[in-house]
């Protein structure tokens, strides 16, 4: 039995038919379509957030190598150095909390060699703590400079600053999504980027310097990268971008927000992403639920320095903004398919009334044959085989008519014909509408533009998608339009003549890129294929089919224009990097590498690397590179390479591995940093505590001799006293006190020099130390330099002290004699100028008038023009390491500035060289030649002295002397016994002499116990240095005098009788 479907009209039935394949078509093109977009938009976003993650790691490690490169060059300044050798806390703590205050870092401090605080920058007090088991500073301890990303304890934090301890101490909120387990409810640490450095002193590690920022809610790493990466991009007023640093799984910087606008500080990580990162400490790209909403992101876990992990990076965007784009195109496709069903329906009805007709007539004309009509005709205007059939079946009734004697014969087959043919025309018909409609739908629905024009470019069809893409509906360019008319005006001919190529039959297809501008006059970029269609009676038609691709532009432009930031980012770093692929091409590589190399990036490219770098067919020995494919770990060395100019270079290496998707390594950067101007440093530093131990040596026996000094000094002077001046002994005693004054002034130049003592200027005559110098010079220099000299007799005396105008000289005459070692001439002059302003034009701080000038030449060698600026430099040298250190011109420079004068340099390769020295004329009387004249015998007196002396003859010159002058002297061996004395007799004893270095109770700690005892105690120090730092300290603490040994007698009862005298 048939279905009532089958019941219905053929026109019914040829019209669900036609409906029924755009329907199903629709029904499976729009979930199509959908997932194709959906994957696309996704992988094209989970690409870009991949490189926006590289940016963020770039900016997070360039925040710690900063933090590594302050402390190196601070690690090496003489003041910390100095402040760490002598635990000085004081000028240590100044240093820092300056440098924190340019920094503007969390955390400085600075240890001694066994981890424990010397000072702290900021406002905590606290120091002595021992740090020796922090994970930095115990590599530091063994000599090497570490940095890394740390997690300190809240108590650790406290002892820095109190505000930091707060920092770090965040409350955790619960949060969707988050693994579900049990937590405390606040951090009990916070995470800091640090970095250590050792200090070194004569080759072994005397502390170190450390130095950290606290991540905790400190969110410049965080803005720095969505401003970076980003540029503050909004959708729907919502920033697209953000990044985060997670301590653990929790965020502690980040720009991510909750609902009510604040930063999510506190919330935890997704479960998904926890896991992955923390637990497996893989990377983690893809869609993920961050606090409030979807985002495409990307995590990578952060190590400490023992590749720990102790946090993550991440970064992402809203995936707001795709999701949207794809509703969007869905709900365009839905409308599109609304739009075009009423205009399908009405096709199908009209098609179905084309194909019913002719039939319904047939259909009549039968009926009327069968009533015996014999002269109905089926009338129908077509050609198709419904016509043929019409004009078949009317010579039929023309022939039924002419024989109706065979009408009954005839009529059974004309049934069966009739039938068979009605089952062929039902069957052809239904072919044609389907096929005819396929290719509608498919022309209609598609979603590119669909056209074809003619030989002359007007169209002659259009799909829908056209009309939209040109604003043009077919009304208005079928027939009409000529496709060039939508085409930019500077990409016609191009389209033209790639046209002309299909129509000559030189190419199939085309492929055209051109710009399209669209009844709106906006401009679109089009890629377009086009090929012959058809070609008959009526012409050529060809076939184009056109694509928007201006969105794609602009991603692929915005894609191309985030690899050139990135490019430049790459090559703006100082260092060197480069990658390398697992066959040991050099595939990529910086400006900074080429620098250190000395190879232009595009010679490095492209060649494997221990080719290009070291001229080897193979692998070297110990590769780190090699290492690090092997492994995957990162690896690090101090290497030195020769550059391709020959230069030495010497460079901290790091290798990192780059993995895949799937845990493999499948390229190592190598990242190296030049730190020859370290080394150079370095080799300065230990240079200058080399002539710094020598100093301290220098010092010591100047210091041993002058007590030595002291007993040969007073024992002569007082052998005067008990003499005549006419007397023969007088003559000798006066000569051994001339010696030792002589000696004394040669310990004082020693001292100046291991102790850097400040100036004792006096009045002096200029030509006395030239001379002073030249006979120095004569003993010592070579008979083939002859010495000339121009002294003016009556040169104005000048304010200086003596020991160092006479190093001065020396040091340039010194000079002088290396620079010709086969011979030559020295001159020194001296004379009387006047120097005006307008002379003194190169030197502001120096005032006009009166200077002493002293000029000495010499006619060796000269000095290059290129490195005069450089001779005062301190540690710069021409001369063999052996035979220099670089310091000599350095001193000459900072005494002739310290005495108000300055210094000139004129000089000639191979022509000799002269240095003009300029000193004030004092404005003083003239120098005394007899330093003695003015100096009158002392009184004594009956007071009781407390003499205090580690040296006998010390103690017993200064009890002769004294007891000579009426005192009453009280001897002491030491400080304890000193303070033991004055404990049972300080109501008997009116002065004290007291020595500032001594075994057992130094200087200083013997002055505060007597001052403890008596704060009226009149005290007189003496020392055989001049200005080692202690008299100066008890001089401000109350002591009544100075005396500098070795002593004459007549200064040391001077200056008794003058404390005595004070009230």
């Amino acid at each position: 039995m048939k279905t009532s479907f089958f019941r219905k009209s053929i026109r019914r039935r040829i019209l669900w038919g036609i409906l029924a394949v755009p329907a199903l078509s629709v029904l499976i093109f729009i979930p199509w379509s959908l997932n194709f977009i959906d994957k696309t938009a996704l992988k094209q976003a989970q690409e870009k957030v991949e490189l926006d993650l590289n940016s963020g790691r770039f900016i997070y490690d360039a925040e710690i190598y900063h933090l590594s490169k302050l402390i190196l060059y601070q690690s090496l300044r003489p003041s910390v150095i100095n402040g760490i050798f002598n635990a000085n806390p004081k000028i240590l703590k100044g240093e820092l909390d300056t440098l924190k205050d340019l920094e503007k870092v969390d955390i400085l401090l600075v240890t001694d060699h066994k981890g424990r605080v010397l000072a702290r920058a900021g406002n905590s007090e606290v120091q002595g703590d021992d740090l020796s088991t922090d994970k930095l500073i115990s590599k530091a301890l063994k000599g090497q400079g570490v940095y890394a990303t740390d997690l300190l304890p809240l108590e650790r934090l406290a002892r820095e600053e109190d505000d930091l301890a707060e920092r770090a101490r965040i409350k955790i909120i619960p949060t969707p999504r988050a693994k579900a387990k049990p937590r405390p409810t606040h951090l009990d640490s916070g995470m800091v980027l640090a970095a250590a450095q050792p200090v070194m002193a004569n080759g072994q590690v005397i502390g170190t310097f450390y130095t950290a920022q606290l991540l905790n809610r400190n969110f410049d790493i965080v803005d720095k990268t969505r401003n970076t990466v980003y540029r503050d991009r909004l959708y729907k007023g919502r920033m697209v971008g953000t990044s985060t640093i997670f301590q653990d799984e929790v965020r502690i910087s980040t720009n991510v927000q909750t609902k009510d606008g604040r930063r999510a500080i506190g919330t935890c990580i997704s479960a998904e992403v926890g896991e992955a990162c923390l637990e497996k400490g893989e990377r983690w790209i893809g869609r993920a639920f961050v606090v409030q909403d979807w985002y495409i992101t990307a995590y990578e876990p952060i190590y400490d320095i023992d590749k720990k992990i102790i946090g993550i990076l991440y970064v992402g965007t809203l995936e707001s903004p795709y999701v949207g784009l794809k509703d969007e195109l869905f709900t365009q496709i839905v409308l599109f398919v609304i739009g075009i069903t009423p205009f399908g329906v009405l096709i199908s009805i009209f098609v179905s009334k084309k194909i019913v007709r002719p039939i319904k007539e047939l259909a009549a004309a039968t009926e009327k044959i069968a009533e015996g009509d014999y002269t109905r005709q089926a009338i129908i205007e077509s050609g198709d085989e419904v016509g043929m059939l019409a004009s078949s079946f009317n010579r039929m009734t023309e022939s039924i008519q002419a024989k109706t004697e065979a009408l009954n014969e005839a009529q059974k087959s004309l049934y069966n014909y009739s039938k068979n043919l009605e089952e062929l025309v039902r069957e052809r018909t239904e072919r044609l509408l389907a096929t005819e409609m396929r290719y509608t739908n498919l022309f209609e629905i598609a979603n590119d533009a669909f056209f074809t024009i003619d030989r002359n470019y007007i169209f002659t069809s259009i799909n829908s998608y056209g009309e939209n893409l040109t604003g043009y509906s077919r009304k208005d360019s079928v027939g009409r339009m000529h496709l060039l008319d939508v085409i930019y005006a500077d990409d016609r001919n191009l389209v033209k003549n790639k046209i002309e190529r299909v129509l000559a039959g030189k190419a199939s297809t085309v492929g055209i890129a051109f710009r399209l501008v669209d009844k709106t006059g906006t401009e679109k970029i089009i890629e377009m294929r086009t090929s012959v269609l058809k070609e008959n009676q009526t012409g050529t038609e060809i076939l184009g089919i056109a694509r928007d691709i201006t969105e794609r532009r602009k991603l692929e432009e915005e894609v191309s224009r985030t690899r050139d930031e990135l490019q430049v980012l790459f090559n703006s770093i100082t260092d060197g990097i480069n990658v390398v692929d697992r066959d040991y091409n050099i595939i990529k590589a910086n400006e900074g590498m080429a620098k250190q190399r000395g190879i232009p990036v595009e010679d490095m490219t492209g060649h494997k690397c221990y080719e290009i770098f070291y001229k080897r067919q193979k692998l070297c020995e110990n590769c780190l590179v090699e290492e690090t494919f092997k492994t995957g770990k990162t690896y690090f060395k101090t290497r030195e390479r020769i550059r391709s100019d020959g230069t030495v270079v010497s460079a901290d290496v790091f290798t990192f591995p780059v993995f895949d998707h799937e845990g493999r390594v499948i390229q190592v950067v190598e990242y190296s940093r030049d730190v020859t101007e370290r080394r150079q440093l370095e080799q300065q530093l230990l240079q200058a505590q080399k002539m710094e131990s020598i100093g301290v040596l220098a010092g010591g026996i100047a210091h041993d001799f002058n007590n030595l000094l002291s007993g040969i000094l007073g024992y002569a002077s007082l052998l005067k006293t008990k003499t005549r001046e006419g007397d023969s002994l007088y003559k000798y005693a006066d000569t051994i006190e001339q010696s030792a004054v002589k000696a004394a002034r040669l310990t004082q130049q020693l001292l100046t020099f291991s102790r850097g003592d400040k100036s004792r200027t006096e009045t002096v005559d200029i030509n006395k130390i030239a001379e002073e110098t030249l006979q120095i010079l004569e003993r010592t220099i070579d008979k083939s330099i002859q010495i000339h000299k121009e002294f003016a007799p009556n040169i104005w005396d000048v304010e200086a002290d003596p020991s160092q105008m006479e190093q001065v000289l020396l040091n340039i005459c010194i000079n002088a004699r290396d620079a010709m070692p086969t011979g030559g001439l020295l001159t020194i002059k001296t004379k009387n100028i006047t120097l005006e302003e307008e002379s003194l034009a190169d030197y502001p701080e120096t005032a006009p008038g009166n200077y002493a000038k002293i000029t000495i030449s010499d006619t060796g060698t000269g000095i290059a023009k290129e490195i005069q600026h450089k001779i005062f430099d301190p540690f710069f040298s021409t001369k063999d390491k052996r035979k220099g250190t670089g310091l000599g011109l350095s001193v000459v420079y900072g005494v002739i500035k310290n005495h108000g004068g300055f210094i000139n340099l004129k000089s000639e390769p191979m022509k000799g060289t002269t240095f003009e020295i300029y000193i004030p004329a004092s404005t003083k009387g003239a120098a005394s030649s007899n330093p003695d004249a003015s100096v009158k015998k002392s009184r004594g007196g009956h007071e009781n002295i407390l003499l205090v002396d580690d040296e006998e003859v010390v103690r017993d010159l200064g009890r002769e002397v004294l007891e000579s002058y009426g005192y009453k002297v009280i001897p002491a061996t030491d400080g304890i016994e000193a303070v033991s004395i004055y404990e049972k007799q300080k109501d008997g004893i009116d002065l004290i002499i007291l020595d500032m270095i001594m075994p057992r109770l130094g200087g200083i700690e013997t002055f505060e116990r007597l001052q403890a005892i008596d704060p009226a105690v009149k005290i007189i120090v003496s020392s055989g240095y001049s200005s080692d730092g202690h008299y100066q300290t008890v001089l401000k603490k109350g002591a009544k005098g100075f005396i500098q040994k070795p002593y004459k007698i007549d200064n040391l009862t001077r200056m008794v009788r003058q404390v005595l005298d004070e009230s």
